[in-house]
């Protein structure tokens, strides 16, 4: 599987969270959330599974699957704790919202675009590879294909921004508009994104993959209206958490099935799985394993962002040294690339001068 896999992590740290929790009637739902050590713990699971993603290059590449949920499931959170606010999360503006996405966003996305571009023409020199070409898409898409995240998570969140202030407002009468918005993303998921002849490759790319994974923004604010109305002994209960493995899993093995057919991808099983996931993240859990992953979880973001590095410089190594694609390669891969990129990661962040690289 390429590096310029379609799938890639969105970090969603807790202060990404800037709009009032419009569709909260209790205080229990934010103080869960707040204390929920499980949702770092998904997302430095949904992190691995992402890097492994784009890590695979033997037989072993027909298990990518396996990480098919990653990338629904930081649209998903993203959006979904636009409404269900995270700690002390201040309320902003709109316009104080837009420009803290943006430097936390798109100013990183431009930053490790150039430093990939960089790379990018140093390896040139010693490989004679072409010029890139700096077509307009490169601002969406950047110059590591799966970058293209940002943007859309950045766009998505401006367009919701105002949801959450809308839906108090209409009160209970948001839930006559759930079976329009889930009617909307299941209509998006089952249809081929409408042509946009004239574009370049880069464009259409961002397009495809946006188009994709747009239903997640619409299953997040169903989840978000839902959400509140679940008895706060649901919200904490494994059952829920059960359902959510189950929904992933049944997703991701749907996916295993279709795998040698025309579209073995399809935007709805991709979609419904990060559903899942966010579901067993929601559910507070204070076992080992939560408690081993939760502080790498925080780091995810920057996983996302340094991980191709550390990926591209093993798989060279092993190309220089003649070794051939194989599945203990690609484990070995991810066993190294993964923890490298979370060190790197935290070495910035704790850096005055690199932190905001690392949002």
């Amino acid at each position: 599987m390429s590096t310029l896999s379609v799938d890639a992590p969105v970090l969603t740290p807790a202060d990404e969270v800037r709009a009032t929790p419009a569709t909260l009637p209790d205080a229990a739902v934010t103080s869960t959330i707040a204390r929920n050590p499980t949702l770092d713990a998904a997302r430095a699971l949904a992190a691995i599974a992402l890097v492994w993603i784009h890590t695979t290059q033997s037989s072993f590449s027909r298990f990518h699957l396996l990480g098919r949920f990653g990338t629904s499931f930081f649209v998903l959170a993203s959006i979904f704790f636009l409404f269900h606010k995270l700690g002390s999360s201040p309320t902003l503006t709109f316009g104080a919202y837009v420009r803290k996405r943006f430097h936390r966003l798109y100013i990183p996305f431009l930053s490790w675009t150039l430093i990939y571009l960089l790379i990018r023409d140093i390896k040139r020199l010693a490989t004679h590879q072409p010029l890139l070409d700096m077509q307009f898409g490169r601002l969406l898409a950047g110059v590591s294909m799966q970058f293209w995240f940002l943007p859309f998570i950045f766009l998505a969140g401006i367009i919701c921004f105002p949801l959450p202030a809308l839906l108090q407002r209409i009160d209970k009468a948001r839930l006559l508009l759930l079976p329009l918005i889930i009617a909307i993303g299941v209509f998006i998921s089952l249809t081929p994104r409408p042509p946009t002849p004239g574009l370049d490759e880069v464009t259409n790319y961002f397009l495809n993959s946006a188009w994709v994974f747009a239903p997640s923004i619409f299953w997040a604010v169903a989840l978000a209206i839902l959400y509140p109305l679940l008895p706060p002994r649901t919200r904490q209960s494994p059952l829920l958490a059960l359902l959510g493995i189950v929904l992933t899993a049944s997703c991701i093995f749907y996916l295993w099935t279709i795998r040698n057919s025309v579209n073995p991808l399809p935007s709805l099983p991709r979609t419904l799985a990060g559903v899942g996931w966010l579901l067993v993240a929601l559910v507070p859990y204070r076992g080992r394993l939560v408690t081993l992953l939760a502080p790498i979880g925080r780091y995810s973001y920057g996983i996302f962002l340094v991980h191709p590095i550390f990926v591209a410089s093993l798989q060279a190594l092993a190309r220089s040294l003649h070794i051939s694609p194989a599945g203990w390669l690609d484990l070995l891969v991810v066993a190294l690339a993964f923890p490298a990129s979370a060190l790197l990661t935290a070495f910035l962040a704790s850096q005055r001068w690199t932190r905001w690289l690392v949002p």
